[in-house]
Formats: structure tokens, sequence, C-alpha cells
């Protein structure tokens, strides 16, 4: 009998260690802040020491520009917080700004101003909005321009699709286009690859490499 209390009580004292161990490494990976966010903020958000809890752990000024909109755009779409995007603010591309935005609206909230004074909801169009200037400006012009990767992530996976095949007539010719040319459309559309959905940019990609 005392020997089964002398084990019961063992076991209670090394599941307590373990707890109170398990609480303080917790503590030490938020740096002493133990409120219920910082939990989000490690994983997620570069804080300038290079402290993490795993997740993205490379300061964003050392970023592609397209990576850096990638991570941030996966950051809000898991946290829907703008301070834990604001550090790759400045390293991001209009289009991904704007990208960044539209996630953060979709959950509610209501981006701040830009360090120009500029309001971003003068500058956001609905998706149909997006889809028709999109598709018309391509069909005028026939060509890939910044105004066209900004309407990118605004637009509607159908409009997308319409836009990028317009262009893809407009630049791809059989028989003619070398392969230098069409890897050129490949890097030129490259933001539109990233928001269209897995069928169409396997399409796509497919289409141009035939030029290869």
């Amino acid at each position: 009998m005392k020997k089964y209390i002398l084990f019961l009580i063992a076991t209670l004292v090394i599941a307590s260690f373990q707890t109170i161990k398990s609480q303080v490494t917790a503590y030490n990976a938020n740096n002493g802040n133990d409120d219920a966010t910082s939990s989000l903020v490690r994983p997620y958000a570069w804080d300038g020491k290079g402290v993490y809890n795993g997740g993205y752990d490379a300061n964003p000024s050392s970023l592609a520009t397209s990576e850096a909109d990638r991570r941030a755009a996966c950051i809000m779409q898991r946290t829907g917080n703008w301070r834990f995007v604001e550090p790759y603010l400045p390293y991001l591309s209009e289009a991904g700004t704007v990208h960044v935005e539209i996630i953060f609206r979709s959950k509610g909230g209501n981006p701040p101003a830009r360090k120009d004074g500029s309001q971003t909801s003068a500058i956001i169009f609905t998706p149909e909005e997006a889809d028709t200037k999109g598709v018309t400006t391509m069909r005028l012009t026939g060509t890939w321009s910044k105004e066209i990767d900004f309407l990118v992530p605004q637009m509607t996976s159908a409009g997308l699709e319409r836009m990028v095949s317009i262009y893809l007539e407009r630049q791809l010719f059989p028989e003619i286009t070398p392969p230098e040319g069409a890897r050129r459309v490949m890097a030129t559309i490259a933001l539109a690859l990233n928001h269209m959905t897995e069928d169409a940019r396997k399409t796509v990609e497919e289409k141009i490499s035939a030029y290869f």
C-alpha cells in the first residue's frame, strides 16, 4: 500500500513538473508576453530579432517581392491581423499590397491610409468591376501593364482566365514565336498564374511550354 501511495505521489510530482516546464517554455517563446494573441504573432510575423516558434523566419527585406507578396497574403489569410503584415508592407508589390487589403476587408477590417495619405478604398474594385476593366483593357491593348498586375488580385477566376487567354492570343503565334518570347510571356503573367486555379494554371503553362 505504501509503495502504491509513493508511486502515485511521484507520478503527480512528475506531471506537475512537466506542466510547469511547458508553461515556462511557452512564456519564453513569447519573449515574456503571455497574452492570448502572442502565440499567433510568433509563427507568422517577423519580430526583428529572429526569434520564432516556427513559421516564417526570414527578414522581409531579404525576400524577393513575389515571395514577400505570398507570405504577407498567407499571414493575413491565417490571422486577419493587419499588424502582423506591417513589416512586409515596404517590400510588397502594388498588386501584393492590394491583395492583402482585399483579404483584410473580407475579414471585416478596414486598412489604414497609406503612408502617402491615399485611401485604399478609392482604388479597390469589386470583382465584377475588376473583371470588366481587366478584360476590356486587354482587348484594347493586348499588353500586360502595371495596371493589369494591380487588377489581378481583385479579379474572379473566370475573369482572370479570360484576360490571360486574350493576352496569349495576342502574344503567341504558332511557328513564329521563339522560345525566348514564350519565356518572357510566362514571366510577365507570373502574378496571374499565382492567382489562377490549379487546372487553369496547368492549361496556360502547357500552352506556353509548347513554344519552348
